[in-house]
């Protein structure tokens, strides 16, 4: 016969456990999802400076690029017309755009592009057993709740319920 008393204690210890563990699962799995994936842009809009080997203003995101940024304006394509430089600046990496001498030549200097890329978000691990060990991470943190109620279970009336009584023959 089960206890009311230790099945009450057994709910609540699970209901308190399962709480915890997901909000520090969910907040692990925010950050390892930044840590471990790549961030696409399409059709990012932008003005040109309006002189030529001058950064684009703001900054664009991200702290390094993974593919190429290309740059439309209509239909046309400037990509061949601007440099990449991905570097510091205060102390954070990040992606800077310049138009070269050929941008205005083309006559888009001070005037509206979309930009479309793919970039690495500033807490982007960059080492792939680095990633590998975030995901990890997430993965024993839910195999470790599964865990904890198997457990709370089998220490109160998981372990009477499963007790079937021997056939004998």
């Amino acid at each position: 016969m089960t206890n009311l008393n230790v099945d009450g204690k057994m709910v609540f210890t699970i209901f308190v456990g399962l709480i915890i563990t997901a909000v520090f699962i969910g907040s692990i799995a925010d950050s390892v999802f930044l840590q471990t994936n790549t961030i696409s842009l399409t059709n990012l809009s932008a003005t040109v400076p309006a002189a030529a080997n001058t950064t684009f203003s703001p900054q664009l995101p991200g702290r390094q690029n993974t593919t190429v940024i290309t740059i439309l304006n209509g239909s046309q394509d400037f990509t061949n017309n601007f440099t990449v430089n991905t570097t510091n600046a205060q102390g954070v990496a990040g992606i800077f755009l310049f138009p070269t001498e050929d941008a205005s030549t083309e006559n888009i200097l001070g005037g509206a592009v979309n930009l479309t890329f793919t970039y690495q978000d500033s807490g982007f691990l960059q080492d792939s057993g680095a990633r590998s060990i975030s995901t990890l991470i997430v993965i024993i943190s839910a195999l470790a709740m599964v865990v904890f109620v198997i457990v709370v279970l089998w220490q109160t009336s998981l372990r009477e319920l499963l007790a079937l009584p021997r056939r004998r023959d």
